[in-house]
């Protein structure tokens, strides 16, 4: 967790509320029954029970975030097309990811095709 936040506090003051902003629709969206992991030193699993559901990773050289989205086979409803498919690439059900950078707005979940609209249709398929 230390390795984290010392690369969370690298990036840009914009792009470290974007992170808090992101745990916080997060954890309401899951009611708080997400656990934090720390697999590596740049990035962060949000979990519920023994899955994971999402991962970010931070990318301190670009000043971005890299998260992943677990869709599994369902297509998300992601009409502004931020999000890019990686199935290719063998990550299991964890098969969507979009770049977030500091001037990107994370929205509200009832914001179609905000960053929260998304983590919400997460949600929908992984209760």
């Amino acid at each position: 967790m230390d390795n984290f936040l010392e690369k969370l506090n690298i990036v840009s003051p914009e792009l470290q509320r974007r992170f808090w902003d992101i745990k916080n629709v997060i954890e309401n969206l899951w009611k708080g029954r997400v656990r934090l992991e720390f697999p590596y030193q740049t990035t962060i699993d949000f979990r519920t029970t023994s899955r994971t559901v999402v991962s970010l990773l931070v990318q301190t050289r670009l000043n971005r975030f890299q998260v992943f989205l677990k869709f599994g086979d369902k297509e998300p409803d992601d009409p502004r097309n931020i999000t890019d498919d990686i199935t290719r690439f063998g990550f299991g059900k964890i098969t969507r990811h979009l770049f977030i950078k500091a001037r990107d707005r994370i929205g509200d979940i009832t914001e179609k095709g905000s960053i929260a609209d998304l983590l919400k249709q997460v949600r929908q398929i992984n209760p």
